[in-house]
């Protein structure tokens, strides 16, 4: 997949996290979290580990497993060692949120901006989204040989 397909794909996604509401975005993250580590539904709503049941169905799977979904999300997109050192950076860090590069994005910016509203910080997130003409890809008709770099 080449990266037009993969931003097609990613603003599709977005599109329809958009959507929903934000605890439904959230079931859509630990979804992708269950996928990642192996976890399974066995028809009848159950969501199965190690052959065992973990949880009945994905609002029990997301509030049971949702220190450990950001976690993971956090470390997947980011160098901080979960979503409470995240939480903690130093003051005046507001995180970018990549929504354009990652749907997974998303939702995590509504927790982090959820945690954040929660403990009374003004912090929130800065929420990149896609945008139907990435500025990073160069137009067809741009003659990149005769392109000067800025002053």
């Amino acid at each position: 997949m080449d990266r037009k397909e993969q931003a097609d794909g990613n603003a599709a996604n977005v599109a329809a996290l958009l959507a929903l509401p934000k605890p439904q975005r959230f079931l859509e993250l630990a979804r992708s979290y269950a996928e990642a580590q192996g976890h399974a539904t066995n028809g009848a709503g159950r969501i199965v580990a190690d052959q065992r049941v973990v949880a009945h169905g994905w609002s029990g799977y997301a509030k049971r497993f949702r220190t450990q979904i950001l976690d993971w999300i956090v470390g997947e997109v980011s160098q901080f060692g979960g979503f409470q050192a995240l939480l903690d950076a130093e003051d005046g860090y507001y995180p970018t949120m990549r929504i354009d590069h990652d749907w997974r994005m998303l939702p995590l910016a509504d927790a982090y901006d959820a945690a954040q509203d929660e403990r009374a910080d003004q912090r929130r997130s800065y929420r990149a989204m896609p945008s139907a003409d990435p500025a990073d890809q160069p137009d067809r008709d741009d003659d990149l040989e005769n392109v000067s770099p800025r002053p």
